[in-house]
């Protein structure tokens, strides 16, 4: 067999290889919500423009730069020339922030500006800026994504101005733990535990349970409680962080693994915030 003949069997098997694994990948972002989510910003992509941003109407806790940055790539590319720039929005960041929007905008790169219910008195600054860009000041590739939580003094001209998608919770037990587990997929965490892999993926999707239940509980109120506790998204990546670094350094017990997990979980993350003897 010549070099060229070997390579090419070489690049035949890898290719057999990963196909199986794309699929497989694939069908789990059709069972998730992440499928979802992916086709609403790539639809509100084709129909934003240089001029339009995306407003994206943030309900509960969601990974917004992970979202865009899988769009980026998609319509992009990787390690391409189209730039993706993100800002968490607060108090001191502004001057930064339009000095790189103005930028990006001229150079045709993506940006993000997150939380922008935090900063409120700069959106009238925000929105003349953006009304002035024209010409050379703007490169049709550019695009900007745009965040912000309900609030009610939002400017509707900003609103008016943007494509609108809301991103909604999960709304059911089953579809939050495969939005969790889509999400462990796409960071493969659980693989780079090696021999404890299976153990791992198996207590990771005990905790994924376990918060999708607590979660799920908070449209029943006090109903099952003496006091309607919030659980939020904190509380399971705190955990999830927890479990990653104890099957990191796990000996093969078990036993004494899961022990320490119960305790992390049921006396500090999760129960740190029961406030009832009873509950």
């Amino acid at each position: 067999m010549t070099g060229t003949q070997g390579s090419m069997a070489a690049s035949a098997k890898r290719l057999n290889k990963e196909e199986p694994e794309k699929s497989e990948r694939e069908g789990r972002d059709k069972r998730s919500g992440l499928n979802n989510v992916k086709s609403l910003l790539a639809e509100a992509y084709e129909d934003a423009d240089a001029r339009s941003p995306v407003f994206l109407l943030v309900t509960h806790a969601v990974n917004i730069h992970d979202l865009v940055q899988d769009c980026h790539h998609q319509k992009c590319g990787h390690g391409g020339s189209v730039k993706l720039w993100h800002f968490q929005m607060g108090k001191g960041v502004q001057e930064d922030v339009e000095e790189k929007m103005a930028k990006a905008a001229q150079n045709g790169d993506w940006i993000i500006l997150e939380n922008l219910h935090l900063v409120l008195e700069w959106l009238p600054t925000f929105e003349e800026r953006i009304a002035k860009w024209k010409g050379a000041e703007l490169n049709p590739r550019f695009r900007m994504w745009i965040t912000s939580v309900p609030v009610p003094d939002f400017p509707a001209s900003i609103l008016e101005r943007s494509i609108k998608v809301a991103l909604q919770p999960p709304g059911c037990i089953k579809a939050k733990i495969e939005e969790m587990l889509g999400e462990q997929e796409k960071d493969a965490f659980v693989r780079k535990s090696g021999k404890h892999a299976n153990v791992h993926k198996n207590l990771f999707f005990g905790l994924a349970y376990l918060h999708a239940i607590l979660e799920g509980r908070k449209k029943y109120g006090s109903l099952g409680w003496h006091v309607p506790y919030k659980f939020d998204r904190s509380d399971f990546d705190v955990s999830q962080a927890q479990l990653t670094q104890v099957m990191k350094n796990s000996s093969g017990d078990y036993a004494a693994t899961l022990e320490m997990l119960k305790y992390y979980y049921a006396h500090i993350n999760y129960a740190g915030k029961i406030q009832r003897v009873e509950d």
